[in-house]
């Protein structure tokens, strides 16, 4: 997690150019995971390992989600980058840690079948926690357009340029189905 969380915070700069909301967003999230690492590390308990895998699975949601269709703050999926990939993989890699980490405490075949089942309603939470995330992104846009950046790749539909002159046209209507 700790590692997953050092990647958001190096990611921030080249997300902040494009849209500050997303480098707001990487700077939260990078510090939240780090400090989850650090305190897990010192002290877990049962609440800590919830939450872990809530935010971790809840992160590779939203991730996913975004590959397939836009971000708030965006109006095209995200690539597939290097950095996304050993982020999601580092957070993948904590939720079977401490999924492990509960199973082998099981000392029963009855205790170890409750075990799995706690982790699989933890995933499908982190699962629904990935949708709301990027529901109340979408949300709060209208209330934080400045958080949108420069707005070339935020005024237009997806795929188009703003120097072609049917772009330029369809602007306002963007700005109307916004």
């Amino acid at each position: 997690m700790v590692i997953a969380g050092l990647i958001h915070l190096v990611i921030v700069p080249i997300h902040w150019a494009h849209a500050p909301a997303h480098g707001l967003f990487f700077v939260i999230m990078g510090l939240v995971q780090i400090g989850w690492g650090i305190i897990f590390w010192r002290k877990p308990s049962a609440a800590l390992y919830r939450f872990g895998v809530i935010l971790a699975g809840g992160l590779i949601t939203l991730w996913g989600i975004t590959r397939l269709l836009p971000a708030s703050f965006e109006h095209v999926p995200g690539p597939v980058d290097i950095y996304g990939v050993i982020c999601k993989v580092a957070e993948f890699l904590g939720i079977a840690l401490l999924a492990a980490i509960v199973v082998a405490g099981a000392t029963s075949r009855e205790l170890r079948r409750s075990a799995w089942r706690s982790v699989g309603v933890l995933v499908l939470v982190a699962i629904v926690t990935g949708w709301i995330a990027y529901g109340v992104g979408y949300a709060i846009e209208p209330v934080v357009p400045w958080l949108a950046g420069g707005g070339d790749h935020h005024e237009g539909g997806a795929g188009q340029e703003h120097n072609d002159g049917a772009t330029q046209e369809h602007q306002g209507n963007d700005h109307n189905a916004d």
